[in-house]
């Protein structure tokens, strides 16, 4: 059971007055959200890269999902890759089309993700479960990141303008 408790803090004198939501759980603790901070900005520049792989899933979907839990999630988040921000599986209503999401700070830390995932026992695993549909790299990717990618499909977009509000400005 969740117990929520509202409170207005005041920010550094620069930002506005930020509310924050103060969530206890059992197995958590303790947790402060903090939202209605000073936008971040508009930003011309962004090291983020965002992956998108987007699959089909070859046998019985609750099976897939089980896989997802308790194997492919589990096993990434042990890695406690440094610069891995997200990893998280969507999938529609069937659950027979899944697609996986990871956030990564930069280039580099995506290069350091599919090196590990290369040298896991996921990598041949995933190619008995699912068939792959697409893989887009969405931000400012290097070349070592690029030729890495390419033979196995990836296409590139990069960055050019927007803001994000779950970065914080210096």
């Amino acid at each position: 059971m969740f117990f929520i408790c509202l409170k207005l803090m005041k920010a550094l004198p620069s930002q506005v007055w930020t509310k924050a939501i103060n969530v206890t759980n059992y197995f958590l603790g303790t947790l402060q959200i903090n939202y209605g901070e000073k936008m971040s900005g508009l930003r011309e520049n962004s090291d983020q890269i965002c992956s998108v792989i987007q699959v089909s899933v070859k046998g019985d979907p609750d099976e897939f999902k089980n896989w997802v839990k308790t194997r492919s999630s589990k096993y990434v988040l042990d890695l406690n890759e440094e610069k891995l921000v997200s990893y998280e599986w969507h999938f529609s209503d069937d659950g027979r089309e899944a697609t996986l999401v990871e956030l990564l700070v930069d280039s580099e830390g995506y290069m350091q993700r599919l090196k590990n995932h290369m040298a896991s026992p996921i990598a041949a695993e995933i190619t008995d479960l699912v068939d792959f549909k697409g893989w887009h790299i969405y931000g400012n990717a290097k070349p070592d990141l690029k030729e890495a990618l390419k033979p196995m499909g990836a296409t590139f977009q990069s960055y050019f303008f927007g803001f994000n509000h779950s970065i914080k400005r210096a």
